[in-house]
């Protein structure tokens, strides 16, 4: 017969349940919490850079217009402006340069004259290089307001500049014709067009005649 075994003291009873459930649970892992998933911000989209419009194209386009607005022309809100459109006056420089006179506008301060010009030069060529009068055929001159871009008149090879110069001062009441210089000191000084070089990149040229009575 067995004699039953004395009953353990209850804190050496409570140590080994601990222990025992310490056991029991030490095949199990303890589950993870999940990781936070990346936070994604979304990008924003860098400015596309505007196109800017090409200097030059395959249809040779002016390289700068110096036009006159109603602002800009003397007496443009005149009543009684005499205007003459429609004009074909010109000048070929041996330069390959061709000017042409397109318009006539007599205001009460000045005069507007419409121009094109195309350079069959194989360099820029400058029509204000050296100053640009109106003349009229009673001897009196007429400064040229520059443009406030391309006050040399610039024009590239192969391009046609079209625009509207500008010139200072009253028209003398007894004047008839008007002559456009390019390239003089002063409005008085000649030109020969028979001595003109054909590389030159400053043209003096010369377009008489135009009508303003």
């Amino acid at each position: 017969m067995r004699r039953p075994r004395p009953a353990l003291p209850l804190p050496l009873a409570v140590g080994a349940a601990l222990l025992l459930g310490a056991c029991s649970g030490g095949g199990e892992q303890e589950a993870q919490a999940p990781a936070p998933a990346p936070s994604t911000t979304a990008a924003t989209p860098a400015a596309t850079p505007s196109s800017s419009t090409p200097s030059s194209s395959a249809t040779p386009s002016s390289s700068a217009t110096p036009s006159a607005s109603s602002s800009d022309s003397p007496g443009a809100d005149d009543a009684g402006a005499q205007d003459l459109s429609g004009l074909a006056l010109e000048d070929r420089h041996p330069n390959g340069t061709l000017l042409q006179v397109t318009s006539v506008a007599v205001e009460r301060t000045g005069l507007v004259v419409g121009v094109s010009v195309v350079n069959g030069h194989t360099d820029p060529i400058r029509l204000n290089s050296r100053g640009l009068f109106l003349v009229d055929d009673q001897g009196n001159g007429y400064n040229f307001r520059e443009p406030e871009q391309n006050g040399d008149l610039e024009v590239e090879p192969g391009a046609e500049l079209v625009g509207e110069l500008v010139f200072l001062g009253v028209l003398d009441p007894s004047a008839t014709e008007l002559t456009l210089k390019t390239n003089v000191f002063e409005a008085d000084q000649s030109i020969d067009t028979t001595s003109r070089a054909d590389y030159d990149t400053a043209p003096s040229m010369l377009v008489p005649g135009i009508p303003v009575g």
